[in-house]
């Protein structure tokens, strides 16, 4: 069975993959069809899929054990990822 770091881990980069895939896709659109509307859509997934890879990044930095100058665990990077995210 998956640990719940594993399943985070590999969500994220589900994440990643699948957002890299729309980005490609609208990309493909864009060329097809010129549209600028589609163009500004593709613009923006590239907002989504950088954040996903921040996400992968906060996930693995948030499942390292505690140590000394972080005695309660690196969890709380998840909220500057959220904050990421929402910004």
């Amino acid at each position: 069975m998956l640990s719940e770091q594993q399943v985070r881990v590999r969500v994220s980069v589900a994440s990643l993959v699948l957002g890299s895939l729309i980005l490609g896709a609208k990309f493909l659109a864009y060329s097809w069809t010129g549209s600028t509307a589609v163009l500004s859509d593709a613009l923006e997934s590239i907002v989504n899929v950088i954040a996903a890879a921040f996400l992968i990044g906060s996930v693995l930095f948030a499942g390292l054990p505690a140590d000394r100058n972080h005695p309660y665990g690196h969890g709380k990077i998840e909220f500057f990822a959220a904050a990421f995210e929402g910004g």
